[in-house]
């Protein structure tokens, strides 16, 4: 095996890897928290490498360099692209099965590829597919996966018959699951996107909570779309897979929203009554992390719009680590990392690879023009793929549009100045190419666009979409082609998709003179009115329950979603998630929707039948 092939090689393993949520090293930078590469588990991908190298040598003889490298880039686009747990079940269930999860439109895949290529295709995704079914089977790969994926694997394991092969890899699972420590995980911490893009500003991280093991408030800074929460959440699942005893997300665009959700966490670990205020709760919380005997333990404030807000609310104490996002140019809390756009190179490689045009020159210049972004770069990216424009064409076009009033500027930290009219060219451009192949798919990828700008900004499960389509298969065919053309970012696990809030923005802003508004707004209501809660397995209702909750607390802290949470639909939409809270004994789910009685005494009457229901 030659280095040059090991190295074409090493992605498509490291993609395998991924779909178990094996860090990736490198991966722009190390994770120091993550679990290290064990021996076995080196010699293992190695092996994996010469396995599929000796296939590519000897299956693609007759192909050119640059024709394998067309079909290797395609498969591995296939694996970031696929839902995690879908993949993995299927890789269990059989080859035939993987390969229908991995390429479910054959015809456009193979699009391009020619007879040679086509059957390259099918040799290399059946290596793929012993790859996976052999990862999931050794024990050399538990240490090393995320808690998620083994779960998520877990979870569709016991969906197949009791076979003896099947029991003696749940055996397995459950016995990791249960050598890991039992920790406290908790917030509505956003999922690493598929395409994170490691940076530099990790280490930085890395080292400031790192400093001698005390107290260390850490301020993730820079302009929105930049990728703060992406750099904390990486962090935060590093944690995660490394054990620590507390990880906690909130959300704190106010103070008000930072106390609610501290008292939450507090009050659904049993670390504080429910019969006390939300501050008193947060204080007790706060108390309990700050106790220096307690082992590593993380607590991130998300989106914080003033450092004030955090005043008594940091808990410090041997162990305790605190990470702030925020906007603002602050250097009171904590260690300062200022967390920047990409560098030209990066973006550059960035623009190439995804794109497959090779003008390094003009991508540079492109690249400049979008102030190198990353939310920016992505969506560029996309619309150049779905218009079939060169970087000087797209330069040109986005020269002759005025962007001021395209996008809002953060105090002290403006927008970079083409971002809006990128943004609007990416989602309009593959609605109107959408519409000329199937109208009726193009109006309903709008009214989910829509809805999500009007809905959570961390993220919304993918399956409440089917309201808005006679047929669900049509909606979820939908959210698959937005997620594929990157203006929707799924989780690791593909359960949620969301919007980026530059994204949403645009979105809304293009609609509010139009009567679009009020079609995603009702798009939006039906969306949460849809929500289904029941299901025959207990854990899975609780499951659907929390996060429906989850979803609608979001809500309550997003000034453009005022008029959504008082819409009367949502309203009994809160109502009867917290009902089905009490029903499975989830009184702090219940608990989180207080806000919407409120809400509902307000828009609807403190005598509307609603009111005394939700009160009750």
């Amino acid at each position: 095996m030659s280095l040059e092939d090991a190295a074409k090689i090493q992605p498509l393993v490291d993609g395998v890897l991924g779909l178990l949520g094996v860090p990736i090293d490198p991966l722009g930078t190390a994770i120091a928290l993550s679990r290290m590469r064990t021996k076995p588990l080196e010699r293992f991908e190695a092996r994996a490498v010469a396995q599929i190298a000796e296939r590519r040598g000897s299956e693609g003889a007759g192909l050119s360099a640059f024709d394998k490298e067309a079909v290797e880039t395609r498969v591995r686009e296939l694996l970031q692209q696929g839902p995690r747990e879908a993949l993995l079940a299927s890789a269990v269930l059989g080859y035939a099965e993987f390969s229908a999860a991995l390429i479910p439109d054959r015809a456009r895949v193979v699009e391009g590829l020619g007879d040679g290529g086509e059957a390259y295709l099918v040799v290399l995704v059946a290596a793929v597919h012993g790859l996976i079914d052999e990862f999931v089977r050794t024990p050399e790969v538990y240490p090393a996966a995320s808690e998620a994926a083994i779960r998520a694997l877990k979870a569709a394991l016991e969906t197949r018959a009791t076979t003896a092969e099947v029991i003696k890899m749940l055996d397995a699972l459950r016995a990791e699951l249960a050598r890991r420590p039992a920790s406290i995980v908790a917030g509505n911490r956003p999922r690493l996107a598929h395409h994170f893009v490691g940076r530099d500003e990790m280490a930085t991280l890395e080292e400031a909570m790192a400093d001698g093991g005390v107290a260390t408030v850490c301020a993730l800074q820079g302009m929105v779309g930049v990728g703060k929460s992406q750099l904390a959440s990486a962090y935060a699942e590093a944690c995660e897979n490394a054990g620590w005893g507390f990880v906690a997300w909130v959300g704190a665009s106010t103070r008000e929203q930072a106390v609610e959700e501290l008292a939450a966490i507090a009050q659904g670990a049993g670390l504080a009554p429910i019969d006390i205020t939300p501050q008193d709760a947060a204080a007790q919380l706060v108390l309990w992390l700050s106790d220096a005997s307690l082992s590593d333990r993380l607590l991130v404030f998300d989106n914080v719009t003033s450092v004030g807000d955090l005043d008594k609310l940091v808990p410090r104490g041997n162990g305790m680590r605190v990470i702030v996002t925020t906007t603002n140019r602050v250097s009171t809390v904590g260690t300062p990392v200022e967390v920047g756009v990409y560098t030209l190179p990066q973006a550059v490689h960035y623009l190439t690879e995804t794109t497959g045009l090779t003008d390094e020159h003009e991508a540079e210049l492109l690249a400049v023009d979008l102030d190198r972004l990353p939310v920016a770069l992505t969506q560029a990216a996309a619309a150049i793929r779905l218009l079939g424009l060169n970087f000087t064409t797209y330069r040109d076009l986005l020269a002759e549009r005025s962007l001021d009033s395209m996008v809002e500027q953060e105090p002290g930290d403006p927008y970079p100045k083409k971002v809006g009219w990128a943004l609007r060219i990416a989602y309009q451009g593959y609605l109107t190419r959408l519409a000329e192949s199937d109208p009726a798919q193009a109006r309903v990828a709008g009214l989910i666009l829509g809805a999500l700008s009007l809905l959570a900004e961390t993220g919304t499960p993918r399956s409440w979409f089917g309201p808005l389509t006679p047929d669900p298969l049509i909606a979820a065919r939908v959210v698959g082609g937005l997620i594929q053309h990157s203006l929707v970012t799924p989780d690791v696990d593909g359960r949620t998709v969301a919007l980026h809030r530059l994204q949403g923005q645009v979105v809304r802003e293009d609609a509010a003179t139009t009567e679009a508004k009020g079609e995603h707004h009702q798009a939006a209501a039906s969306v949460l009115a849809g929500i289904e809660l029941t299901a025959d397995a207990h854990a899975e209702q609780r499951t659907r329950i929390k996060e429906a909750a989850s979803v609608l607390t979001a809500l309550c802290s997003q000034t453009h979603s005022s008029a959504l949470i008082t819409d009367p639909a949502v309203l009994t939409a809160a109502r009867t998630v917290t009902y089905h809270a009490n029903t499975v004994n989830d009184p702090y789910t219940g608990i989180s929707l207080a806000e919407f009685v409120a809400l509902s005494e307000r828009h609807l009457g403190p005598d509307h039948p609603d009111t005394l229901t939700s009160r009750n």
